[in-house]
């Protein structure tokens, strides 16, 4: 997963840390991630996650 997170980073890294509105995005971030894992585990019951 880490790949993931530096492609992420490498498309918003930059535009967060430069925005004003860094210290709200990343809770909705966060929570966002979390709401897609949560459904991923739900609808994949046999995944390796659980």
């Amino acid at each position: 997963m880490r790949w993931l997170g530096e492609i992420l980073w490498d498309m918003f890294g930059d535009w967060v840390y430069r925005s004003c509105k860094a210290e709200l995005l990343l809770p909705v971030i966060l929570l966002a991630l979390f709401g897609i894992a949560f459904v991923v585990w739900r609808l994949f019951p046999d995944s390796p996650f659980r």
